[in-house]
């Protein structure tokens, strides 16, 4: 499995992601609203945004940080509504991407936490995911073992 997943890929993107969640950070700080984030990753297929496209409201964002690497933002929504969104991608890619190994990584917002908690759970579920070799499935930090 690829090792070097945590250490190089993880620091390139921590800032980049902790960017693009800013504005739904400030809004959950301010207003109390919810949001959830959904990190998709496959280490050997560039992947198209259409699986993602076919499967998110207008109000939901997606930032593609590489060829392989993009995150989905899914706004005004609980773990639960989220979670069923990101499943609904996972099971879009598995059907274009038959052979393909892509890994999902899930969080979403809670209260009193620091704005780079979410992004940490990120990292943690993908790093996760991949080490683990979970790949097709979407996996948070529940689902992880210490």
């Amino acid at each position: 499995m690829d090792k070097t997943f945590n250490n190089s890929l993880l620091g390139q993107y921590h800032e980049d992601i902790f960017k693009y969640l800013n504005e739904f950070i400030y809004r959950y700080k301010r207003h109390e609203i919810e949001f959830s984030a959904l990190l998709i990753y496959s280490n050997n297929q560039h992947l198209d945004l259409e699986p993602i496209e076919k499967n998110i409201r207008t109000s939901d964002k997606i930032f593609k940080l590489n060829d392989n690497i993009f995150l989905t933002v899914f706004d005004v929504v609980d773990y639960l509504g989220g979670l069923k969104a990101s499943q609904k991608i996972e099971y879009t890619y598995k059907e274009s991407y038959p052979h393909c190994k892509i890994f999902y990584a899930y969080a979403t917002i809670h209260e009193k936490e620091s704005p780079y908690d979410i992004v940490t759970r990120l990292f943690m579920a993908l790093d996760y995911a991949v080490n683990e070799s979970l790949p097709n499935l979407v996996v948070d930090h529940v689902m992880i073992r210490e």
